[in-house]
This record gives structure tokens, sequence and C-alpha cells, in this order.
């Protein structure tokens, strides 16, 4: 099996704005790659439309039917296509679910695009676009993972071209969070951001206009579920202000999880705070990453 291609993400920033007449709310976020990933496998051949998905090992308790998003990717593809074809994909988790990481729609993406190339590319880019949209709001930009501006629902992306490699430590907590949980707290506190959609400050500010001594503002990295994610999770705080106190030049939350990143100036950095911190709680994962451009 092979992993190559796909990607976990963080969002740099979030801001949330109201929530649409279809039910999603307007976002505005920063977003960039990076490689974990986890290793999945998909075969195809003539077949009446049935899709198997195996898991592997210690991954028992996802769903591995409707509620899977790579099966829903795959039943989708086939519904597009004419469901002339039998799907097999065997998955086997690397990036933490429920942190905010997105490898459920990394891995509905890499599904829609091995399965576009295997059965000749029959569907238009455009099509599959919609029809990642269709799976949930970070999936279109797992299609073509690179750093972007991801407004409307998460759907419309624009590519941030040169944007600065970064080196980054990513901490994820035993506990992990639902993110329908963490809206609908969102939701009650009804805390909206003016920055949603349309306007990009401050979170491009990472790509330049930085401090004297080279660090990046703290607020190019807020994120409005923030408040939410520490309170149904009080060690995503705890780790975020480990990040700070070991050097980390700004950290914050990704997504709608209890994962939190700090931005360091080197790798070297980045990955000795990683090792700093692994497994000091039992089922926590810390990992280091440099980002691509």
């Amino acid at each position: 099996m092979s992993g190559a291609g796909i990607f976990a993400k963080v969002n740099l920033c979030l801001h949330v704005g109201p929530r649409r007449p279809d039910g999603y709310h307007s976002l505005g976020s920063v977003v960039v790659p990076i490689p974990w990933a986890d290793v999945l496998d998909v075969r195809v051949k003539p077949g009446a439309g049935r899709v198997e998905l195996i898991l592997g090992p210690g991954v028992e308790s996802l769903p591995s039917g409707e509620a899977n998003l790579a099966v829903r990717a795959a039943r989708g593809f086939l519904d597009a296509t004419g469901r002339g074809h039998d799907v097999l994909i065997r998955l086997a988790k690397r990036v933490p679910v429920g942190a905010g990481l997105g490898g459920g729609s990394a891995d509905a993406a890499h599904v829609l695009h091995r399965l576009d190339a295997l059965c000749g590319h029959p569907l238009r880019p455009g099509v599959l676009r919609t029809l990642a949209a269709s799976l949930g709001s970070d999936c279109p930009f797992f299609l073509d993972p690179r750093p972007a501006w991801m407004s409307g629902r998460g759907e419309v992306l624009t590519p941030l071209v040169a944007f600065p490699s970064l080196a980054l430590a990513i901490v994820v907590p035993a506990a992990r969070l639902s993110t329908a949980e963490v809206f609908r707290v969102f939701d009650e506190r009804q805390v909206l951001t003016r920055e949603a959609e349309g306007d990009i400050h401050p979170c491009l500010l990472v790509r330049g206009d930085r401090g004297d001594g080279g660090e990046m503002p703290y607020r190019a990295f807020d994120n409005d579920l923030a408040q939410v994610v520490f309170d149904l999770c009080p060690r995503s705080r705890e780790l975020r202000d480990a990040l700070l106190k070991a050097g980390a030049v700004a950290a914050g939350v990704t997504g709608a999880g209890s994962a939190v990143f700090g931005v360091f100036r080197t790798f070297d950095a980045a990955n000795g705070v990683a090792r700093n911190l692994r497994g000091a709680a039992p089922g926590e994962i810390a990992e280091a990453f440099e980002t691509g451009t």
C-alpha cells in the first residue's frame, strides 16, 4: 500500500462567519498541507458497483460503511460514472481522528483522485471538485493540496503563491473532538467574526511583515473555535501553552479538533520540542513537519 500524494492539513488561522442557508458556516482560513498521511490503497475492477473497505489493525472503531468518508467517496464516484466497477479500499490510519487535521477528508479526496485515474479520467475536474465538496468542507483542498486561502464553506480555494515553508510541531491530546460538537457549542455562544469571508487580514501576515526578530504576529494564527476547543478539551490549552513556553514564535488550534501546533524558526527546533512532548501523557501524539511551498 502507498500513502504517496496523501496529506493532512493545518489551518494556520480560521475565521467563522454566520451560518449560511445551506446550514454551513462561511469560513475564512489559510490552510497548508503537511506530509502526515494515512496509508491507503485503492483497487478497482469491472463489477456492479460494490465498495469494500478493509481497515488496518487498531482502527476497528472507525465506521466501515456509509459513515466512512472513503466509502462515500467511492460510492459517489460510482454513481457519477455508472456503477460499472467494484472498488476495494484498504486503509491504515496514521493521522489522528478528531484532531482537526483532515485525515478523513484527505482519504476521501485520494479515493476520488485514484478512482478517476484508474478508470481513465471519466470525470471533468469541475465534476470532481463538486463531488469532493459534497463529501465535506475540507475535501476539495485535498484534491490539489497546496497552501491556499479557503473561503465559502471550504470549497472556494485561492492558491497562495510563494507561501513560506514553516517548521511546525503538532501535538494531539488523547481526547479527540467531534467537529459537529465544536460547532454546536460555538453556535450556542454566537461569537462570530467579521473577517470570515472576503478579508484575508490578518492571516496573510504569515507571508511577510514579520517583526524585527523574524517572529510572526500572533494574531495571524487566530482560530475562532479555539475557546470552544479549550473548554471542551482543557489539555489542548495546556499543550498550546507548552509549545509557546518551549520557544514557538506562535501557536494555535487547527480546524475544529483538539490538535495544537507551534511555529518554530527551524525544523530542528520543532522536532526537538515534538520529541520532548511525545508521550508526555498517555495517548498523546507529537510530530514535527516542514510545510512545502
